[in-house]
């Protein structure tokens, strides 16, 4: 009847207030700390759209993103619009969401500024069996990009600011270097709020993948990176193949224990073949 109030409906909506309430000022909270729900530093709509259109399994659409590069440009210009001081007032998940997402964009953005021609690698100079980002010229030791901690090279991003500042050598699985031997690039940003989660769940993925972990037998065979940062993993897990250990899944982890103790190890050939989807 009109004018009449369900006293079901009523008491339900009331009760619920206090929890409505607790909803919206979780949400200002977030807002007010890194000015997006997740307290990134900068907005990372534009990037999560950029890699659900673009990246699956791992590989990169390079492509259809060159063709349609507008919330990538707009994630690197916000990237570097960053102040020095709100990326020092932010917390750690923050900082390092931020690099992570950094780094992972600006390889895009390498790639696809001269996509496909400057990275065309026919015979397979550095490893890879087609096109290799490492046939751009000092794409990670060279080529700087604007960041909150001023103009950085990838190298300087992962090594310096990263692995510095952090400590925290997971980052590493994280950092997709735009090649098939590199861990994959997930298909959505790295959040403040989550970012050691997601880390945790990117190294059990990397040790799921071929690029990371190889059992065969009674021997196994892990990425190169392990190789070349092997000093952080030491001083954070003791041994770097503590880590492989550690993440390993759990039906391979009896025999990945096994072959570290009996000295089973070794490397895998880093493949620099670019990570970019098969052509249809």
């Amino acid at each position: 009847m009109a004018g009449e109030v369900n006293p079901v409906v009523s008491s339900a909506a009331s009760s619920n207030v206090p929890g409505m309430i607790g909803l919206v000022a979780a949400f200002a909270g977030a807002l007010l700390l890194g000015g997006t729900p997740h307290g990134d530093l900068v907005d990372s709509a534009p990037w999560a759209a950029v890699l659900a259109a673009n990246v699956k399994d791992g590989r990169v659409d390079y492509a259809g993103l060159k063709g349609n590069r507008d919330k990538l440009d707009a994630y690197v210009k916000a990237v570097g619009a960053l102040p020095r001081a709100d990326f020092d007032k932010g917390s750690k998940g923050a900082r390092i969401a931020y690099l992570v997402n950094a780094y992972n964009a600006f390889v895009l953005e390498s790639v696809i500024d001269g996509y496909p021609k400057p990275v065309k690698d026919k015979g397979g100079l550095f490893g890879g069996k087609g096109n290799s980002i490492r046939q751009i010229k000092g794409v990670f030791d060279r080529q700087k990009h604007k960041t909150a901690l001023g103009d950085m090279t990838l190298d300087q991003i992962e090594k310096d600011a990263l692995l510095g500042g952090f400590g925290e050598p997971i980052v590493l699985v994280a950092l997709c270097e735009g090649a098939v031997g590199s861990a994959p690039l997930r298909a959505e940003p790295y959040f403040a709020d989550k970012v050691l989660e997601q880390l945790e769940d990117q190294a059990r993925n990397f040790m799921l993948s071929p690029a990371g972990l190889v059992v065969s037998g009674d021997s196994i065979k892990v990425s190169t990176l392990f190789k070349t940062n092997a000093k952080e993993f030491e001083k954070k897990y003791g041994k770097a193949l503590s880590f492989v250990e550690k993440y390993s899944a759990d039906e391979q982890r009896p025999r990945v224990t096994l072959a570290i103790s009996n000295g089973r190890t070794g490397f895998l050939d880093f493949d620099w073949t670019l990570n970019e989807q098969e052509k249809k």
